[in-house]
């Protein structure tokens, strides 16, 4: 089997046993770091059982036995010559693996050395794209991630979400990497998002790739992906109908706030990911000698799109027929019945109600629709430059794309300070579990669930706002250490303030406390007042426990009896 591959059968099977493990073990409230290696290494354990007809009892014995003579000897010869024996016999293997390493490269670069540069340009542009904003940024830069973190520390203490529409695989996935790796899970949705970007730009390129059998195509789709090319700032014309120009307005709005989901996807990024994998997979069990493998590999593949997205599997019910036609056929309809999906949904009036998982992931789509349509291009090229016209036609299409065609920088509207993120990271690790309340806009919660409780800083203001004026008042909690974060300068988050916006919306407290400007700014006021009060009043019991231009944070001492 080749070895993209079999990282496929890896990566799908690994992934379906975590979303399978992970959710029956927090049915039984059972998931924690120790029963996550025990599953792992379980899933480890069943082959090799397999490998020896699931004689435990006869392989335990015999590992038994190398190891009761292998310590009579080293105790009969001495330890000394045992190790050095073990070190020679771990050198000489290394020496073998690295020479056949050494072989591979040579013979891989020798072949296809342009194919190796050009996908390492367009790597380099996936992975700065990417990662360019979660490097600098603590805080997140899409609202849906809070969501996403809020969800992940639930499952790590033991809660399993709720109000969940759909299958929480991404906050699986980063649960079960921050608790292997002891990493805060803030950190882990920070940079787990853009990975699976890039992931998503590799898992395209092979779809199209292994059912085209055609390198430029699968070089051209993960470039205009890896890149993503299909951002727009055209004035759309005023002459044009209303309905179109509200169509092609939600069509470019869409495409261009996709960017943000390059680094921020969520679910739906997965489930893109493995239906593509999926579709890669089912063909080549049509076509394959590793048929077996290869279906294997399509069943678990489709069953993680169907456990994150149902949707998605219209899409794969109509590759799976168009297979009969031939590969690229099969790519054709595919791609097509996904842009005319997506831009259906795009209808000011949607008469098919029809859901915006199409629209959302209509990026996959047209990346899909560029590398087919270098398959024309490349074979009338060919009719002039011979061998050389996939290569040149790669190169042409890179030198188009960088010089007119990368993305501009995204608008992002941050909900948070920098600072205000980064000192809620620091409680956690500062004070005791459970033994601090934070005050605080609404994106404190998922920042602090888990280790210290919280509290809405306009239920806050709400409920002791009269209050703070009276000398004997102070706070009740059942904790000694209380912060309040209030802002100076009240943040503007960029979000745009239409009088369009319905009643539910514009009458939801955290819309009108957190994201409309006026509101904010008004509750941000009241709450510095209230806290001067109180700090004036108590002198003793409160301090500033950090302030810039921008941020105060109150620290109250609770006395402990409350």
């Amino acid at each position: 089997m080749p070895w993209p591959s079999r990282i496929v059968s890896g990566w799908a099977r690994m992934l379906l046993v975590t979303f399978i493990g992970v959710w029956l073990l927090s049915a039984l409230h059972l998931f924690s770091w120790f029963t996550l290696v025990l599953l792992y290494s379980g899933c480890l354990l069943l082959p090799w059982l397999q490998q020896h007809d699931w004689r435990v009892k006869k392989q335990l014995n015999l590992i038994c036995h190398r190891v009761g003579f292998a310590v009579l000897d080293a105790l009969d010869q001495g330890f000394l010559p045992k190790i050095l024996q073990v070190v020679d016999r771990s050198w000489q293997a290394g020496k073998k693996q690295l020479a056949i390493a050494q072989q591979v490269i040579a013979i891989a670069f020798s072949q296809t050395i342009l194919e190796v540069l050009l996908l390492t340009v367009i790597l380099t542009f996936a992975v700065l794209l990417r990662f360019e904003h979660p490097l600098q940024e603590l805080r997140l830069g899409n609202p849906d991630s809070y969501s996403i973190l809020l969800a992940t520390r639930q499952l790590i203490a033991g809660d399993w979400p709720g109000q969940i529409h759909s299958f929480p695989a991404f906050s699986t996935l980063a649960s079960v990497l921050s608790l292997l790796g002891a990493i805060d899970a803030m950190q882990v949705i920070r940079f787990l998002g853009p990975l699976l970007g890039c992931l998503l730009v590799l898992s395209v390129g092979y779809g199209i790739g292994v059912i085209s059998q055609h390198k430029t195509a699968a070089i051209g789709a993960m470039c205009s992906l890896g890149a993503y090319l299909f951002t727009s700032h055209r004035h759309i014309p005023e002459f044009a109908p209303i309905w179109l120009q509200q169509w092609l307005t939600t069509v470019t709005q869409s495409l261009n706030s996709s960017l943000i989901r390059q680094w921020a996807g969520d679910n739906l990024e997965i489930g893109v990911m493995f239906l593509v994998l999926g579709l890669g997979r089912g063909w080549e069990a049509s076509k394959s000698k590793y048929r077996r493998e290869a279906l294997i590999d399509a069943v678990c593949c489709l069953t993680i799109v169907a456990i994150i997205k149902p949707t998605l599997l219209i899409l794969a019910f109509i590759g799976g027929i168009s297979f009969i036609g031939g590969g690229r056929l099969a790519l054709t309809v595919v791609t097509i019945s996904w842009i005319i999906l997506a831009l259906g949904f795009a209808f000011p009036e949607n008469p098919l109600g029809w859901e915006s998982t199409f629209l959302v992931t209509l990026p996959v789509g047209l990346s899909w629709l560029w590398g087919l349509v270098l398959i024309p291009s490349s074979w009338l090229l060919s009719l002039i430059l011979g061998l050389w016209s996939e290569i040149i036609c790669v190169i042409l299409m890179l030198a188009i794309a960088i010089n007119f065609l990368l993305p501009l920088s995204p608008k992002l509207s941050y909900l948070e300070y920098e600072m205000a993120a980064r000192k809620t990271l620091e409680l956690r690790v500062r004070f005791p579990i459970k033994r601090w309340v934070i005050v605080a806009p609404i994106e404190q919660l998922a920042e602090s669930y888990g280790a210290g409780w919280y509290e809405d800083l306009g239920l806050f203001v709400e409920k002791y706002g009269s209050k703070v004026s009276k000398p004997d008042f102070h706070f009740r909690y059942s904790v000694p250490n209380l912060f309040i974060f209030v802002e100076k300068r009240p943040l503007v988050t960029g979000l745009s303030e239409s009088q369009m916006l319905p009643y539910s919306v514009l009458s939801d407290p955290t819309y009108r406390n957190y994201r409309s400007s006026a509101g904010r700014a008004s509750l941000q006021f009241t709450a510095l007042q209230m806290c001067e009060t109180y700090r004036h009043l108590h002198e003793q019991e409160v301090a500033i426990y950090y302030e810039d231009n921008d941020l105060r944070i109150y620290q109250v001492q609770l006395p402990e009896d409350l």
